[in-house]
């Protein structure tokens, strides 16, 4: 069997072995969407512009999307969950690599899944947002690059545009 195979045999088996943890994951991913998308109106209603503490918390946050979050999670500095787990997968007859590849499609499939739900929530339920960073606005700033581009192209390279 390949390394993603049984990757993804640890992959499923963690997911059913708590079934509740994607109900709980969505829940705490859905309930920051929705008091960021209110942080985000209030900031851009007031001046049109984010406050470098409404930044400042939206950076802090993104990372958090890329978790799985359920019991085991919170009580990670209590109980050393992890250690165990680790510990437990290198008795079994599995290589490194599978653990680890295991690991890293948790984290990409918690992270697209978080996102999707994070941004969705954020750009339906800020109103503001949706003004601000529509569709026609990233079609301005398109149109603007072109110009940009056809008029002087030296001064692109430094922001990697070519």
């Amino acid at each position: 069997m390949t390394i993603m195979k049984q990757a993804w045999m640890i992959t499923r088996q963690d997911f059913r072995n708590n079934p509740y943890v994607m109900l709980w994951t969505l829940l705490f991913i859905m309930y920051l969407g929705f008091t960021m998308s209110f942080v985000v109106s209030m900031q851009l209603g007031e001046s049109g512009a984010l406050n470098p503490a409404a930044d400042f918390v939206m950076l802090v946050l993104i990372p958090f999307l890329g978790f799985i979050y359920n019991r085991r999670t919170f009580k990670y500095l209590q109980e050393d969950s992890y250690t165990r787990m680790l510990a437990f997968l290198r008795i079994l007859p599995i290589p490194v690599s599978a653990v680890i590849m295991s690991r890293i499609q948790q984290a990409v499939l918690a992270f697209i899944v978080n996102s999707v739900v994070f941004f969705i929530l954020l750009f339906t339920i800020s109103g503001t947002l949706r003004v601000y960073a529509g569709t026609g606005f990233f079609c301005i700033v398109c149109a603007h690059l072109d110009r940009l581009r056809d008029a002087d192209s030296s001064h692109l390279y430094l922001f990697g545009v070519s």
